[in-house]
């Protein structure tokens, strides 16, 4: 009687192990698992004036290759390679009094970030 029952329930058995592989086999890797990349959303919560930041070096000039700019009240998500990594930001302000402006430039404090792949980080500023 038994191995009557074992009989009937192997094609069960059998037929949910192939459904497993088969959905196993089809998924693909997401592209942050296959990049090794995490996002970074950078806010900026300053009413006027921009973020601007850079990812593992020093900011060049004003507006320097690389830099990432924010614009008041936005926020711009990048991907970056999973590991550790170093944020330097600062606010730059244009002030314009008739046919005057001037920039004033405030270096933030810098921000190390560490995340594994396909994860998600956010800085405020």
């Amino acid at each position: 009687m038994k191995q009557h029952q074992l009989t009937r329930l192997f094609p069960v058995v059998a037929a949910s192990l192939l459904i497993m592989v088969l959905i196993q086999a089809c998924s693909k890797p997401k592209k942050c698992e296959t990049n090794s990349t995490f996002s970074l959303t950078v806010k900026n919560t300053l009413l006027s004036g921009g973020i601007q930041f850079n990812v593992d070096r020093d900011f060049t000039s004003i507006n320097g290759p690389g830099e990432y700019s924010v614009a008041a009240g936005e926020s711009i998500t990048i991907d970056l390679s999973a590991g550790s990594h170093v944020i330097k930001a600062r606010s730059v302000v244009t002030t314009c009094n008739g046919n005057r402006c001037s920039i004033s430039v405030t270096a933030k404090p810098d921000k190390t970030i560490e995340h594994p792949s396909c994860a998600a980080a956010t800085l405020v500023y």
